[in-house]
């Protein structure tokens, strides 16, 4: 608990972050008119699309991001709900809410446990984190490196778009890159220059748990209304799997796809509930309703693509099965009532938009890129691989324990199979997991087609647990709810079975005995409702205990897999090897001064100063660009400064004053000094001035090329002299954006 008071001292950054993700859209979505409890799960899905989308067209208007534009487009969202929820109210005479009408309360004491369950669940990821992260050290993974310094070029440049804000975060050559920036538009709300990295860390490991908490509560409400524990069930189900939110948070850094897959059960439970309504009528009635429910469901859905483009995949691939359903039962209604001519135009039409979408999804660069990624999986560990698509964590290769976490996970789907089969409410729900598993499976094994559709997902079988753990958790949750409610608990069971042989002299002198009751004297057995209680007890004791070993055995692999690993560690070899070299990267600033560019590989720790000091760096992520001539070139012939004028002639155009020097480290096997030589190695005995040390890492000003040249126009964060290397290369037709993290 070491780092404990600097959380507790972050307290107001945390308030402040779940009012940004929580205000805007809870105000304009109760305005509306919205059921209060989707409200709260949907609301943060809706924030996100307001940031997105006004980012946007602030960037396109020239107006900077910030907290008056934040303000403002929260009002105009808050002023549009008002208007919309009086339209509604005047066109929809009945007066029915978006989604439906509230829910009874669930009962008193259902309701309460769920409200103790749900703060219990957050209160115990945040204790995680808290005891194992601080919140100023900065992740050594490869990409909060790059989100780090994205917030910071928001901070830099007033430019939040998708479009333009993670252009500066590519070396030397700043070219357009299309990069969701939802994150980091939010996270920069409350930093400056110097505070990144804790905004950066409260807005990752305590609001997005909080977001993906609250929407599976309002998915497990939603999939089963009528029974009390089912909100209750896939909560604390869904806090059982390592896979997420705490590895692709903790010990991943995927940032905004996390994000993104935080805002999927609250706008499939909203998408829920307006189904319902249809089914009940409502929207057919009134097609004002109709309209501002898909108004509404359209903006979350916008804000949950905005945040990571991925889940437009995502949504395609889990909802086909359900998507062909609803057409194919569409059509075999209309099929009755329409004229030959007019269906096969219908279905025509269907086909082509469909067609013609597809085709235009398929065609873009990115997508033909990701399809096109080399095929990862084998046939090798064959078993370990199919237990860890159940289990959703790969739990290493014995056999034993292989096999009865497998039926852990058998046993709770094939409950859940079976209870949501008998519900067209929860049906979809089997598609969207076998489709997911699919994916999951074809991540670890070459499977023809869905292997090549991985790519979407960057071939990395981390991301798709992540989506899958909330259709596994709603499905188990769905289980275990319906095994408590429905007729298949087992004192029904066996009320059914004793009426069948209540008939039976020997059988009534079984349950007597069985019961501890007197002898039977005449055949009509009379029920005896200790043994029913006494069953009924037993199922809350079974699903207790399911449940219960499920939360054991995820609270154990997160400590070992997660948050062990993902502690802080000064040591050999490491980015950051000692406080002291962590010291000298927050003091830049006052070393160096305001905007000193300096220069070296960004995992000798440079890579971390423009969020750490006011200070910028050449690079600021972990991999190089292709297409930055410039910083490739000093990359491979730094060392030759002396040598080759090109490296000065480099050094003097972008008023690179410093360089960073470090140990090589190694990165996927590789060490730093094959991938960028130039850094390493460098005789600084001649043309270089000691300015500050810690450890193995110096800090040299470069003398040798003279002073940068005299241009006020080729400021850092003015884009437009940096699109043009000194190294001539051609420049690219058409610039592709990176993966995104």
């Amino acid at each position: 608990m070491a780092y404990l008071p600097d959380w507790i001292a972050m307290a107001p950054t945390l308030a402040a972050l779940i009012a940004i993700v929580y205000l805007p859209g809870l105000v304009s979505l109760l305005l509306v008119g919205v059921r209060r409890s989707l409200a709260v799960a949907f609301a943060p899905a809706w924030s996100c699309g307001l940031v997105g989308v006004s980012t946007i067209l602030l960037a396109l208007a020239g107006i900077p991001w910030g907290w008056p534009s934040f303000l403002a487009v929260s009002a105009f969202s808050c002023i549009s709900g008002s208007v919309l929820g009086r339209f509604l109210a005047r066109r929809d005479p009945e007066g029915s809410m978006i989604g439906g009408p509230e829910h009874p309360l669930l009962g008193r004491v259902i309701g309460r446990t769920t409200v103790i369950v749900v703060v219990g669940l957050v209160l115990v990821q945040w204790v995680a984190v808290a005891a194992t992260l601080g919140p100023r050290f900065p992740s050594q993974l490869s990409d909060p490196m790059f989100h780090y310094n994205g917030v910071n070029a928001v901070l830099s440049t007033g430019d939040a778009s998708m479009f333009g804000a993670l252009d500066w975060n590519y070396g030397l050559r700043v070219l357009p890159v299309t990069y969701p920036s939802v994150w980091h538009a939010v996270v920069s709300l409350v930093s400056t220059q110097t505070t990144i990295l804790p905004a950066a860390h409260v807005m990752s490991y305590f609001v997005i748990p909080l977001v993906f908490t609250t929407g599976m509560v309002s998915l497990g409400r939603e999939l089963l209304p009528r029974h009390r524990s089912s909100a209750l069930l896939t909560v604390t189900v869904s806090a059982a799997f390592v896979a997420f939110p705490a590895y692709l948070l903790v010990g991943k850094g995927f940032w905004p796809n996390a994000l993104a897959i935080a805002l999927l059960p609250g706008v499939s439970a909203l998408a829920l509930a307006i189904i319902d309504d249809m089914s009940r009528g409502a929207l057919r009635r009134h097609a004002a309703h109709f309209l501002v429910s898909a108004l509404v469901l359209a903006g979350g859905t916008a804000g949950m693509v905005i945040s990571h483009p991925t889940l437009v995949f995502t949504i395609l691939w889990v909802g086909a099965p359900t998507a062909l359903a609803l057409i194919g039962r569409f059509f075999a209604r209309v099929r009755r009532r329409w004229s030959r001519r007019r269906f096969l135009a219908v279905a025509v039409a269907t086909a082509i938009v469909a067609g013609t979408v597809l085709a235009g999804v398929l065609s873009h660069p990115q997508v033909r890129a990701a399809l096109g990624r080399p095929v990862q999986g084998s046939f090798e560990d064959l078993f370990p691989h199919i237990a860890a698509t159940l289990i959703l964590w790969p739990v290493g290769q014995n056999p034993l324990v292989l096999l009865c976490l497998s039926l852990v996970s058998v046993l709770g789907l094939a409950l859940g199979i079976v209870a949501a089969s008998r519900s067209v409410r929860t049906r979809w729900l089997i598609g969207a997991w076998v489709m997911q598993e699919l994916l999951v499976l074809g991540a670890y094994i070459p499977i023809p087609f869905v292997s090549q559709v991985v790519g979407l997902w960057y071939a990395d079988v981390y991301r798709l647990f992540a989506i899958q753990v909330i259709f596994q958790a709603a499905l188990i949750g769905t289980g275990l709810a319906a095994l408590l409610h429905s007729g298949w608990s087992p004192s029904r069971v066996l009320a059914r079975t004793r009426r069948r042989l209540e008939p039976s002299v020997g059988a009534a002198i079984a349950f007597a005995a069985a019961d501890g009751t007197r002898a039977l004297s005449e055949l009509g057995v009379e029920r005896d409702t200790s043994v029913r209680h006494r069953v009924d007890r037993s199922v809350v004791v079974l699903v207790i205990g399911f449940v219960a070993f499920q939360l054991a055995v995820g609270a154990t692999v997160s400590y070992l897999s997660v948050y062990d690993r993902g502690s802080p560690r000064f040591a050999q070899g490491a980015i950051i090897g000692s406080p002291e070299e962590l010291a000298l990267l927050e003091g830049l600033e006052g070393t160096l001064g305001d905007g000193a560019i300096v220069v070296g590989d960004p995992l000798t720790g440079i890579g971390y100063a423009p969020a750490l000091s006011d200070v910028d760096s050449v690079f600021t992520q972990f991999n190089r660009r292709t297409l930055d001539a410039d910083g490739n070139y000093l990359s491979q012939h730094f060392r030759e400064i002396g040598a080759d004028p090109a490296v000065c002639r480099i050094i003097r155009h972008y008023g690179i004053e410093y360089y960073y020097q470090d140990d090589p480290v190694q990165y996927q096997g590789v060490s730093r000094d094959q991938v960028m030589p130039g850094f390493y190695d460098v005789d600084t005995s001649a043309g270089f001035t000691l300015v500050a040390d810690a450890g193995d890492a110096r800090l040299w000003r470069i003398d040798a090329c003279g002073g940068p040249e005299d241009d006020p126009d080729q400021d850092w964060w003015t884009g437009e002299w940096r699109k043009f290397p000194v190294t001539r290369a051609p420049a690219p037709a058409a610039p592709t954006a990176p993966d995104a993290g």
